[in-house]
C-alpha cells in the first residue's frame, strides 16, 4: 500500500459524521480526541509538528492562509451530463408502460415525466446508446420486488447513461435476493446522481470496461455496496457509501479501481472495510468502527485521504 498526505484520526465515542443521507458532505463536527499519527507508513503528514519545527520563521498569518484540506463528497454534484452525445432519439414517457415501450431500442435518450414508481424488473440485453433520465424535479424511482438477479439487469451493452433515477427494492431483503442493478460484459456505463438502495448488493460489475459512476448514494445495502469482479476501467467520483454491509468489494481486477472524492462510512452492524486489491483513493473520506485493513500487499494507493476509527459508529 502506498499512502501519501493521510490523516488518521482516533475519535471517541458519541461522534457523528459528514457522510449520510442527509447531504450534509464534509462538514465534520468537531473530534474530542484528535490524533495526528505519522505511521511507518505515511511519510508525509497534512499538517503535522515536524513541518512546523523546520521552517519557525513560518508566521502565524501564512498558517491562517492555508487552506484546509478536503476529504470526501462534495455538496455540489460534477456536472457530467455532456459526457456523451450520440445523437440519440429523445423520448419523453408519461407512465411506466410507455417507458417499457421505448426502453429497448437503440440510440434512445428516455426522459421520464411522471411520478408514478417504476415497479417491474428491468432486462436490458445487447442495447447500445440508451440514455435513461429521471424527472426533472426529483429523481424516478425503481422499486422492485426481490429477485434473483436484479432490480435492473444490463447485460452485454454498450454506451449505457442513468441518470437522476432511485433504483433498489421495495423492502430490505434478505440474503440472497439479488442487486439493484447487475452489468455484466458491458462498456461504456455512465452513472449520475443516483441513488442505489434496498439490495442484496447496490450495483454488481462483472467483467465491465469503462464504467464510470458520479454523484451517487450507496445506503440500505444488505452485503456489499459495490461488489467489482474483472473490471478492467471503473471509477467513482463524489459517492457516498454507508449503512452497507461492506462498502467495496473487489475481485481479481485487472486495472485498478478509482475513487475520487468519495465517502466510505462502515456503520451497519456487520461492516468492516479491507481493501485486497489494485485500487487508487484520491482525497477521501474513510470512517470505520474496526481498524481500517490493508491486504492488497501494496496494490492499493491512498492519497490525500483521512481515516477515521470511530468508537460506536
Amino acid at each position: 500500500m502506498k499512502i501519501t498526505n493521510i490523516l488518521i484520526l482516533t475519535i471517541s465515542v458519541g461522534l457523528l459524521t459528514s457522510c449520510g443521507g442527509n447531504n450534509n458532505k464534509a462538514e465534520n463536527k468537531q473530534a474530542i480526541d484528535t490524533n495526528i499519527v505519522d505511521s511507518s507508513f505515511a511519510k508525509t503528514n497534512i499538517v503535522d509538528s515536524v513541518s512546523l519545527e523546520n521552517d519557525k520563521t513560518l508566521s502565524s498569518s501564512k498558517l491562517e492562509e492555508t487552506p484546509a484540506p478536503s476529504f470526501g463528497c462534495q455538496s455540489t454534484p460534477i456536472d457530467v451530463s455532456n459526457t456523451k452525445s450520440h445523437n440519440l432519439k429523445e423520448v419523453i414517457v408519461h407512465s411506466p408502460k410507455e417507458f417499457f415501450k421505448s426502453v429497448y431500442n437503440n440510440n434512445t435518450k428516455i426522459i421520464i415525466d411522471f411520478d408514478d414508481t417504476i415497479r417491474e424488473n428491468l432486462s436490458l440485453e445487447f442495447v447500445k446508446n440508451l440514455t435513461i433520465e429521471g424527472g426533472r424535479e426529483h429523481k424516478t424511482v425503481f422499486a422492485t420486488k426481490p429477485n434473483t438477479l436484479a432490480s435492473i439487469d444490463i447485460i452485454d451493452c454498450n454506451n449505457i447513461t442513468l441518470r437522476n433515477l432511485e433504483i433498489g427494492q421495495k423492502v430490505m431483503p434478505k440474503k440472497g435476493s439479488g442487486a439493484s442493478i447487475y452489468f455484466d460484459n458491458t462498456k461504456n456505463v455512465t452513472i449520475d446522481r443516483c441513488k442505489i438502495y434496498n439490495g442484496d448488493y447496490g450495483i454488481s460489475f462483472t467483467g465491465d470496461d469503462i464504467c464510470n459512476v458520479y454523484n451517487t448514494e450507496f445506503c440500505n445495502i444488505l452485503q456489499h455496496g459495490v461488489f467489482i469482479k474483472r473490471p478492467k476501467n471503473i471509477s467513482f467520483v463524489n459517492c457516498d457509501f454507508h449503512d452497507c454491509g461492506n462498502p467495496i468489494n473487489l475481485v481479481n481486477v485487472i486495472n485498478p479501481v478509482s475513487f475520487e472524492k468519495c465517502c466510505i462510512v462502515c456503520n451497519s452492524s456487520n461492516s468492516g472495510f479491507s481493501i485486497k486489491e489494485k485500487s487508487t483513493f484520491t482525497d477521501c473520506l474513510i470512517q470505520t468502527s474496526t481498524p481500517f485493513k490493508d491486504e492488497s500487499k501494496g496494490k492499493a494507493v491512498f492519497n490525500n485521504c483521512k481515516i477515521e476509527e470511530i468508537e460506536g459508529l
